[in-house]
């Protein structure tokens, strides 16, 4: 079986001085947010297509191979690619000489781009890469890069994580027995029509302002927010925003600490595939791996991140 963890991916237009006062550029910029993930898949067609090669790198600019599994069809917004570590080893010759070799391993990536479903599936894939953070970086920093030269857009991924998170550690009375301040829910500026619907009034909010909303309730100094998981106003706000993801979507401050707890961080919810699944994935002979398969791959996908289960850390 192979396992991978699931997120969320949100888009931002970026803007500077230089294009404050340019109405033509700032025109363009809205077109492409608003055309946001066509410009997506052109990012992504482009490079299989080898006009516009992505590069994938780290912040101190390793490259790492990829290639996809799959042939892409822009108009199926679905994509499987592989990335590959190159785990370099030393083997040894009968008289000890010490003889270096190449050792490729790979994590493969779901990107679920279908009009209004923005979802990514990394494999947790721990013999490639030590944490699933370090390839969420990898995505981040190298698909927000160029969708910056080329759009003026930047991309970020956030990790969907389960309610449950939540209410395990505000229900701790062994390491929290003084409860909790502070409890502060952020929601990223809107544009991910899967969820735009969950909760509407902060979706309103987020709209008129064009802004993140950020919701804190505060007990003041040395008393406790009141959180029952019995209430449904409080239960649609965890879910919500554990929906959303991030590891900052919830934050907890605990009473006789300025530390925050950030719920999200290295929590995720997992979705499982059998192996099989990709070793039927070929380029070269796509009758293998039919269309229906993948968009019944990619469907339970969706139905996975928006369903109560269990997270865990990887």
């Amino acid at each position: 079986m192979k396992v991978f963890a699931l997120y969320n991916y949100m888009f931002e237009k970026i803007t500077n001085d230089d294009i404050f006062n340019d109405e033509e550029q700032k025109q363009v910029i809205e077109q492409n947010f608003t055309r946001r993930q066509e410009c997506l898949n052109d990012v992504l067609v482009d490079d299989h297509n080898k006009e516009h090669r992505i590069h994938f790198t780290n912040t101190r600019g390793t490259e790492y191979l990829h290639h996809f599994l799959l042939n892409p069809v822009k108009e199926e917004g679905i994509y499987v690619l592989r990335i590959l570590k190159n785990c370099r080893g030393i083997r040894h010759d009968e008289n000890f000489k010490s003889i270096p070799f190449d050792d490729y391993r790979s994590c493969i990536i779901i990107i679920d781009n279908r009009p209004g479903i923005q979802l990514i599936a990394i494999e947790n894939a721990t013999s490639a890469f030590q944490s699933l953070e370090t390839v969420e970086r990898i995505i981040e920093r190298t698909l927000s890069r160029i969708m910056a030269q080329r759009f003026s857009l930047r991309l970020s991924i956030k990790n969907i994580y389960d309610a449950s998170r939540f209410w395990s550690i505000a229900q701790d009375k062994k390491r929290y027995p003084r409860g909790f301040r502070k409890v502060e829910f952020t929601w990223p500026k809107p544009n991910l029509e899967r969820l735009a619907k969950r909760f509407e009034f902060i979706q309103g909010i987020r709209k008129d302002t064009e802004s993140a909303v950020t919701l804190v309730t505060d007990a003041g100094a040395g008393k406790s927010v009141k959180l029952n998981p019995d209430d449904q106003w409080t239960r649609d706000v965890v879910e919500v925003a554990s929906n959303i993801g991030g590891e900052a979507s919830i934050r907890l401050t605990p009473n006789g600490s300025r530390r925050r707890i950030n719920v999200g961080k290295n929590c995720y919810k997992f979705i499982t595939f059998e192996e099989a699944t990709f070793t039927k994935m070929s380029p070269d002979n796509p009758h293998l791996y039919p269309k229906d398969h993948l968009a019944a791959l990619a469907d339970k996908i969706e139905q996975d991140a928006l369903k109560n289960g269990n997270s865990d850390r990887p």
